[in-house]
């Protein structure tokens, strides 16, 4: 019967280059190094290693059998790592999902300092947030950050100062709750109320917290009359513009545009349907369209001016969500990590420790 201890000893001898190597490298005493590798050869009735004055070779037949071997070896590994992040953190593997701006530009520092000095491995998924959502209630993720694709935060844009958002508080309980003075009202110009239906949105099996507001802002060709003032823009200028919207129904930016511009009294002419937002960039630059776009979504490098808007046109809300029940303590981490970098952070807004956790 075959040993791990055997295997270990054979790619010590490889790696070393000598019995005695192999002896010192895995604190062995040379007899044991013998006796493994001589029962070794034994059980495969084959030479594996050639003796010589100055040093050891593995023969041909040695060395497809460490081939086997590291994967073996490697396997193991794998499996001691995996109960040690079990152990230590609730999951081995971390499944996240996130919508791809907040994949490149939110995820990565606050993913890397929850997991920091663990053996956690992570999967991303970037997808758009209803699959997203798909996806947690099936449990296939642990976690995901999302737009909210069904509700517009109203916030004053125009006096906002530039940044990744305002930050809401992090709800206490099963439901979203707005941020402070921000009321929710449903995307088209529905009309209903503040706050309403939000916990039965996304049902029991969802809990769900609010991590930022993403302002919208107006994005204008360079050259563009009104990209060289200060100051909020008047929608109203722009009823002869041909706009950008996204190609699917339910993005809260063209929602809150339809509904901005039917107060104004007119209908946005649609120049371009794209949900690329290096796309709309680059057709914004051309001098071909107009958009409005989250400020979060914003790319350097393109012919283009972004400007707040004298309207309320809101921001969409950035929400982290996880499937009801128990989950890791990782996942906990990632929220206060993620809470900290963008929503304020405990210890700058005065959260209690009870409070920090999801």
């Amino acid at each position: 019967m075959m040993d791990l201890r055997q295997f270990h000893v054979l790619r010590a001898i490889a790696v070393s280059g000598s019995l005695a190597g192999a002896a010192r490298r895995l604190h062995y005493g040379q007899p044991t190094i013998s006796y493994h590798l001589d029962a070794l050869e034994a059980h495969l009735g084959a030479r594996l290693v050639e003796r010589g004055p100055t040093g050891a070779v593995l023969t041909d037949i040695g060395a497809m059998v460490l081939e086997h071997a590291a994967v073996v070896l490697e396997r193991i590994e794998t499996v001691e790592s995996d109960v040690a992040a079990r152990l230590a953190h609730g999951v081995s593997t971390l499944r996240v999902g996130a919508f791809t701006t907040a994949a490149t530009k939110l995820l990565p520092g606050p993913l890397r300092r929850a997991t920091e000095g663990s053996d956690v491995r992570i999967e991303l998924t970037e997808a758009e947030p209803l699959d997203l959502l798909t996806r947690l209630r099936a449990r296939s993720l642990h976690c995901a950050l999302i737009y909210d694709v069904a509700a517009t935060k109203s916030v004053r844009v125009a006096a906002e100062k530039p940044g990744l958002g305002s930050g809401a508080d992090p709800g206490h309980g099963s439901g979203v709750e707005p941020g402070p003075g921000s009321g929710v009202r449903s995307g088209g110009g529905s009309g209903a109320k503040a706050g309403a239906g939000v916990r039965g949105r996304y049902g029991a099996d969802l809990r769900v917290r609010t991590l930022m507001d993403d302002p919208y802002r107006l994005l204008l060709p360079g050259s563009h009359a009104l990209a060289a003032g200060e100051g909020p823009v008047d929608l109203g200028l722009l009823a002869g513009e041909g706009w950008i919207i996204s190609s699917g129904s339910y993005d809260p930016s063209d929602q809150t545009l339809y509904a901005t511009c039917q107060s104004l009294g007119f209908r946005p002419r649609i120049a371009l349907r794209a949900d690329n937002y290096s796309v709309i960039h680059g057709f914004v630059g051309a001098g071909g369209a107009v958009a409005l776009v989250p400020e979060l979504a914003f790319e350097q490098g393109y012919d283009v001016v972004s400007r707040p808007v004298l309207q309320d046109v809101g921001a969409r809300g950035i929400q982290f969500v996880i499937p009801a029940g128990p989950r890791p303590a990782v996942v906990d981490r990632v929220w206060i990590e993620l809470h900290r970098a963008y929503g304020g952070g405990a210890e700058k807004r005065g959260v209690p420790d009870h409070e920090r956790s999801l």
